[in-house]
């Protein structure tokens, strides 16, 4: 295997550390190198330039490599892409959002990104290599990258116009589906250039690009309202709800909106359900919970605005991300009652026998069975589980006043869906010993307890839940 190597630097950006480890394949032909076991001044002295950014990357060589030139040059690639300075928080633009929490490291990470694909003429200064290492070193003028960057930047802002241009024009129309379609892909298509991005001209006026968009989605958001038409409200636990989850908006004349998405997570709880859906023409978005996974008795779902869904895949990066969750958004609640599976128990306890008005299994396997989240009904036809207990306690012998009694328990759980027997457990023979047979059998009924709660959800719950 390779192993890298590279220069590692630390740059200082606006009382920050800016680590930056990033790979970028390229394609490039034969090398041509010279052997030298002397190590050149740029591997001792690393290059300082002010009309270059350098990079330099070197690798391990290893037995029947042939990419060892390759992967050396990206190293040496993203090295010099981690130079290129990252101020978050000199602009109107930047200084608009928390620079120095969340999105000012997704920001410097979009801006690293960008600066990858604007690298496209770079030079190779100079390499060096021997029997078993490889070095090369590059450069990229720095005039010719900002004003590749600069191109990019402009066509960016030209194309970010022509979106509100088109979201205006919608939004008239209150057609607000398209019209915070185009904003928010104008936003993406400026955000990497947030840091240097001028004015631009808009009807004949000087505006702020990114504030002017930013308003207007914010402005197309307040004139949607959203409610929760319909959603279930009990829901068995392992099983599908028998209704969808439902949100329906309207915008401010009570017309249904077409085409808003929403993204539906839970925030208590937990499940299988379908994870984002646009409304429709009658204003309705629904997800289908298709299995409640989660054992909480109230278990909550949230519809939220799902803006990031109107950008394509390539700029779905954390940034955007944070940017447009922090919109004031359209969101719906909605609880969820959650029940297990319905048990009917019969039980049947004696105490040296004799019927007690005490039973001391009984009551933990109800206890240990609401703890899985199921559910004891006194109605025979109401429940899908029937579960038989069958406990007993007989006197075992006496020495020297000392008095033996043993204690055994049966449990078995029947399907009433299927008929069948599904599961069961059995301990005999637990053992108790006190002064007198009742003591001794009271405390081998404690001991069966405790074998209960050790092994109900092992040896009989899994078995009922196959």
């Amino acid at each position: 295997m390779n192993k890298i190597r590279g220069k590692v630097r630390v740059k200082k950006t606006n009382q920050r550390y800016l680590y930056v480890v990033l790979w970028v394949t390229i394609a490039f032909g034969s090398l041509q190198t010279t052997n030298a076991q002397q190590k050149p001044d740029w591997l001792l002295n690393y290059p300082s330039d002010p009309l270059f950014y350098y990079g330099v990357g070197g690798i391990e060589k290893a037995d029947g490599d042939t990419e060892f030139q390759s992967n050396a040059r990206e190293i040496a690639l993203g090295e010099l892409i981690s130079q290129i300075e990252v101020n978050v928080a000199s602009t109107t633009n930047t200084s608009e959002m928390e620079v120095n929490g969340e999105y000012g490291n997704s920001f410097s990470q979009l801006i690293q990104l960008q600066a990858q694909k604007t690298i496209e003429d770079f030079e190779v200064v100079d390499s060096w290599q021997n029997e078993k290492e490889f070095w090369i070193m590059i450069r990229l003028s720095k005039q010719k990258y900002l004003q590749r960057l600069r191109e990019k930047m402009m066509l960016a802002s030209s194309q970010a116009v022509t979106a509100l241009r088109d979201g205006n024009a919608a939004f008239d129309e209150k057609n607000y589906s398209t019209a915070l379609s185009s904003y928010v892909r104008a936003v993406a298509d400026i955000s990497p250039y947030l840091d240097q991005l001028p004015d631009a001209v808009f009807e004949d006026e000087s505006i702020n690009l990114f504030s002017t968009l930013r308003s207007r989605i914010q402005n197309s958001i307040d004139k949607l309202e959203v409610s929760s038409s319909e959603g279930p409200e009990d829901v068995r636990i392992g099983k599908a709800a028998d209704q969808p989850f439902s949100v329906k908006v309207v915008n401010e004349s009570g017309s249904p909106v077409n085409g808003i998405p929403f993204k539906f997570h839970f925030t208590r709880g937990e499940g299988e359900l379908e994870r984002s859906s646009n409304t429709n023409q009658n204003g309705e978005a629904r997800s289908q919970l298709s299995k409640l996974t989660g054992d909480d008795k109230l278990q909550i779902v949230m519809a939220e605005l799902n803006l990031i869904s109107f950008l394509p895949e390539e700029n779905k990066n954390e940034f955007m991300q944070n940017l447009l969750g922090s919109f004031s958004g359209l969101s719906a609640r909605f609880i969820i009652r959650a029940s297990g599976v319905p048990v009917y128990l019969e039980y049947s306890e004696t105490f040296l026998g004799e019927q007690k008005s005490t039973n001391y299994i009984q009551p933990v396997l109800t206890q240990l069975f609401n703890e899985e989240s199921y559910v004891f009904t006194d109605e025979l036809n109401d429940a899908e589980l029937y579960i038989e207990l069958e406990t007993s306690a007989r006197e075992g012998s006496e020495t020297y006043g000392l008095y033996s009694a043993f204690v055994e328990y049966k449990i078995t759980a029947t399907s009433l869906i299927s008929g069948e027997e599904v599961a069961t457990y059995s301990v005999v023979d637990i053992k108790g010993i006190s002064d007198s047979y009742e003591k001794a059998a009271a405390k081998a009924y404690e001991v069966g307890v405790d074998s209960l709660k050790a092994n109900l959800r092992t040896k009989l719950i899994s078995q009922i839940e196959k």
